[in-house]
């Protein structure tokens, strides 16, 4: 007996096969009743009652550790956990009195449990035993890491019955490093050409255009700083807006008019579409500004140390989004004064 578990739905339902017993019983395994009852939400409390219900007598069989065999009781000596056997036994029953009790369930998962109890019926028809583990590693797609996870499971499964065999301690050893080695290149691999299509990808999304200029060096030519004091990102997207040629960068990488470019770039190992603006889309923000100006509100201190000193302002637009600004951009647009503007360096 190598693994006496199916799991259903994150359940585990304990499994005998006959070579797990040393009586005969009608069916091809057994089922932890207990466990059958608990999946298919039958009344726990009086389990044994709803397998009495249901389930014909030779159907059921009441396990105890006398009525296991020699080879389950020398798994049970290494893994006392393998199975549940209570004081006076546990009731299991064969695949019969499983589907008894499917039957009489209103539970909707009670017909894919039903399709997962035949799945193992075969498999123990086919090859003696079912061991889900063994059967997990089987769907492994990569044919040369299933290889070696089946390898590796063998070894262990072999040094759980003789662990003071030095050789084959060793064995398990080499092939796991041989399997966890073939997993880090593997993953190296998948990393590298992850790496060479986002390359791809992002040489596909770029369209440069040169004089271009982030949000970032739009704020600094108009001197619009947060009240962090750092140049407002989201300015020249608000006037953008204002204009009328404003794109959500998301999903647009490639794109470019005569007044915007996005790209893909890079910005803390994460990569995002970024909007620049050209010297056209500049020169309309100025003339914009010239003409119309800014609105700028501030919010003053009106007692203690703060009274009479700006402690909150803000740009506001015309479709009422708003952006708060430091006090030195307030001043600057506060006197709809003419802004000296200064390109070089930018």
């Amino acid at each position: 007996m190598t693994n006496s578990l199916m799991i259903f739905e994150g359940s585990e339902l304990e499994i005998l096969t006959k070579e797990d017993v040393n009586f005969e019983f009608e069916g091809t395994v057994l089922f932890n009743g207990k466990q059958v009852c608990e999946i298919l939400e039958y009344n726990i409390n009086n389990y044994a009652r709803e397998i009495t219900k249901y389930c014909d007598e030779e159907n059921v069989q009441v396990i105890i550790k006398e009525r296991l065999s020699s080879k389950m009781e020398e798994s049970l000596k290494l893994n006392p956990n393998i199975i549940t056997l209570g004081q006076r036994g546990t009731k299991f029953i064969n695949e019969d009195g499983v589907f008894d009790l499917i039957y009489n369930s209103k539970m909707p998962k009670a017909k894919e449990f039903r399709k997962q109890v035949r799945k193992i019926v075969k498999a123990i028809q086919q090859t003696g035993k079912y061991d889900s583990i063994e059967e997990k590693i089987k769907l492994i797609q990569d044919e040369k890491e299933r290889e070696l996870s089946l390898g590796l499971y063998s070894l262990q499964q072999a040094l759980k019955v003789n662990p003071s065999d030095y050789s084959l301690s060793i064995l398990v050893n080499q092939k796991d490093q041989e399997l966890k080695l073939y997993k880090q290149e593997k993953q190296l691999e998948q990393i590298q050409n992850g790496i060479e299509e986002l390359d791809s990808k992002i040489k596909k999304a770029t369209v440069l255009r040169e004089g271009d200029k982030s949000a970032k060096n739009i704020a600094k030519y108009f001197k619009v700083y947060s009240k962090n004091n750092k140049p407002h990102n989201q300015f020249a997207d608000k006037i953008a807006k204002e204009l009328g040629f404003y794109i959500n960068p998301i999903g647009n990488a490639g794109y470019q008019d005569k007044y915007i470019s996005i790209n893909l770039t890079n910005i803390g190992g994460t990569t995002v579409s970024e909007i620049k603006y050209s010297r056209e889309a500049l020169e309309l923000m100025k003339e914009y500004i010239r003409t119309y100006g800014l609105q700028v509100k501030a919010q003053y201190g009106k007692r203690g140390l703060n009274k009479g000193k700006i402690i909150k302002a803000e740009m506001i637009f015309k479709n009422g989004e708003h952006i708060f600004i430091n006090e030195n951009t307030y001043n600057i647009y506060s006197t709809r004064s003419i802004v000296s503007y200064d390109i070089k360096g930018i």
